[in-house]
């Protein structure tokens, strides 16, 4: 099995007080871009958010995180025995469950 995908979330400030996420993927040495807000926001804090629920948005499982799609362990099922493993159902973004209505993710929860 290979390891996660390595991802990452930064900020830029395009003019001062102007704040951008951008998402990058280590590819061997270097880094490439992976995708970039449209537009800036007026803080740091809501644009790590907004970046954030960006990753989240590629991530088919966020129990096992980013992974090439021939790279997805098998995982315990909850509701059967410890020792059998079933495939991970696929699932855009975080769980609905725990979201409060309009409101976006940031880590593995609701934005606060």
């Amino acid at each position: 099995m290979q390891s996660l995908r390595h991802i990452a979330i930064y900020v830029e400030e395009p003019a001062p007080g102007q704040f951008a996420w951008v998402l990058v993927e280590r590819n061997g040495r270097s880094w490439r871009e992976l995708d970039r807000a449209d537009s800036p926001v007026t803080s740091y804090k809501a644009a790590m958010a907004q970046g954030l629920v960006a990753l989240q948005a590629r991530v088919d499982d966020l129990e096992v995180g980013p992974r090439t799609e021939d790279d997805v362990p098998a995982r315990p099922d909850d509701k059967g025995d410890a020792g059998e493993h079933r495939p991970r159902k696929a699932s855009r973004g975080a769980p609905a469950k725990e979201a409060a209505p309009g409101r976006p993710y940031f880590g593995f929860g609701p934005a606060r």
